[in-house]
């Protein structure tokens, strides 16, 4: 498939060396496309993103896998999906916002950052997603752009704060107590 006939591409997500998907918009405007790799972007094949195949014709701005076949994308307008046969068939599930990102703690645990501020937990059977976990969870986190020094302000009294690398590599963990952070 020639990328060239995309009108934009919005969002690119590999789930191991070869295997990868694509998700933006036709050049029309009036479909979503999806597209996979499975041999490291050398060669892109398009994945059912129709109506037909359970997808709005809703801009998707986000693609998210956790296996080659378990998956999801979201778009503009509420809409997310999952598919659990590579992109063949996808499912709605409910959510009323927008989703501006998803993370894969594990293979099973998944977060999403949606709108106003909210955090939310799934797992990778989701039909639907649960509750708000943020719990108005506010933080502060300076300076930024930060050198030797990183300062986090929680306003939580129990939990855990962590930071990854940009290999998801945990490289600071703190767990949180009441009046000792």
């Amino acid at each position: 498939t020639s990328l060239s006939q995309i009108g934009e591409l919005d969002d690119i997500h590999f789930i191991n060396n070869n295997v990868g998907y694509a998700v933006g918009i036709s050049q029309t405007g009036f479909s979503n496309e999806i597209l996979k790799t499975i041999d490291a972007g050398q060669t892109w094949t398009y994945r059912n993103a129709q109506p037909a195949g359970g997808i709005s014709t809703d801009h998707l701005n986000l693609v998210r896998f956790v296996s080659p076949d378990t998956g999801y994308v979201s778009g503009l307008n509420n809409r997310f999906y999952n598919t659990f046969d590579g992109g063949q068939t996808w499912n709605t599930i409910p959510y009323t916002g927008n989703i501006n990102d998803l993370y894969f703690i594990n293979s099973n645990i998944g977060l999403l950052a949606g709108s106003n501020g909210q955090l939310l937990s799934m797992n990778n059977t989701a039909t639907a997603i649960n509750e708000n976990i943020s719990k108005d969870v506010k933080f502060d986190l300076y300076p930024n752009p930060a050198t030797n020094t990183l300062i986090i302000k929680v306003n939580a009294s129990n939990g855990a704060v962590e930071i990854r690398n940009n290999l998801g590599q945990i490289v600071l963990y703190q767990k949180l107590v009441s009046g000792k952070n």
